[in-house]
């Protein structure tokens, strides 16, 4: 598998990102009521004052369990940030100096999710 600019680009990597990193990685935001909140707040829905945990039981629960028997084969979302670092070696990016497809699939995947510091998607950005 080429990209745009010719490079060959690691198409088993990029599609555990696809297939198996994406959806994890929803299941654990929608799983956290705090995440869930902060981006519900900052996508304008007024539940500043709903619980976090009433959140996540009554929305952000049922959609992960959804998206999790859809996906029986899906790994934790850490396993799959686990195989992404591995495959950077020693490098900047996984395409080396340069940025890649796969880093622009596995950043593109967490930046939407990244709502703070202490936020569940943080730990892949370390």
């Amino acid at each position: 598998l080429l990209a745009c600019g010719g490079a060959e680009v690691d198409a088993a990597l990029l599609d555990e990102i696809v297939f198996g990193f994406q959806p994890s990685i929803e299941v654990d935001v929608l799983s956290n009521g705090a995440d869930l909140k902060k981006i519900a707040v900052a996508a304008g829905y007024p539940v500043w004052c709903v619980p976090e945990f009433i959140l996540s039981y009554t929305l952000g629960d049922g959609i992960a369990e959804s998206i999790a028997r859809k996906h029986p084969d899906m790994k934790p979302a850490n396993e799959y940030g686990a195989r992404f670092k591995t495959s950077m070696g020693d490098n900047l990016y996984h395409g080396g100096n340069e940025v890649d497809g796969v880093d622009i699939s596995y950043y593109g995947t967490i930046k939407p999710f990244h709502v703070g510091e202490n936020c569940v998607v943080a730990t892949h950005l370390r």
